[in-house]
């Protein structure tokens, strides 16, 4: 068994999205969102989750019944946004199945866990807190920018070790 740091986790996953260059580029969109915004992958998958409510902002509903999420649509690349308008098919079809199988034969770990449960997609979440509590902000920035209801939800992600076997 092998900690992950999470300096260590971080160059993983951004050498895992430049592996992605070669392949179908709405992939890469969602992938890059994980990354970028810390979403679950069953919510970026759901285009009915985004709301465009003005030329400027984008409201994201998060899963789990957590807080509305408000993004600049200057956030989003320009496919992305017009998909949640049309309701494309070019994101829809892209499952999370779909999604964990890319991942997992493009990434450079295999059976990565936290705690005593395996972790894949939901590691770019794990990364996504981590960097922000790493860049100085507090428990309470971060599961605000999570759309967390309760704060505690933030410990798994923040201090539980991340390995490999």
């Amino acid at each position: 068994m092998q900690i992950i740091t999470n300096q260590e986790l971080n160059s993983s996953l951004l050498k895992f999205l430049e592996g992605l260059n070669n392949y179908y580029p709405a992939t890469k969109t969602i992938f890059q969102l994980l990354y970028d915004k810390g979403f679950r992958s069953i919510e970026v998958n759901d285009l009915q989750r985004f709301t465009i409510v003005n030329e400027t902002q984008i409201r994201f509903k998060p899963a789990k019944n957590n807080h509305y999420r408000t993004f600049l649509i200057e956030e989003f690349p320009a496919d992305f946004i017009a998909a949640i308008q049309n309701n494309s098919p070019k994101y829809i079809s892209i499952s999370c199945n779909t999604m964990r199988y890319t991942f997992n034969n493009l990434y450079k770990y295999r059976k990565i866990f936290s705690g005593n449960k395996e972790i894949s997609l939901h590691l770019f979440r794990y990364n996504f807190c981590r960097k922000l509590l790493d860049s100085g902000e507090t428990r309470e920035q971060i599961s605000e920018k999570l759309g967390e209801i309760d704060i505690s939800n933030l410990d798994s992600y923040l201090y539980a070790d991340i390995y490999r076997i």
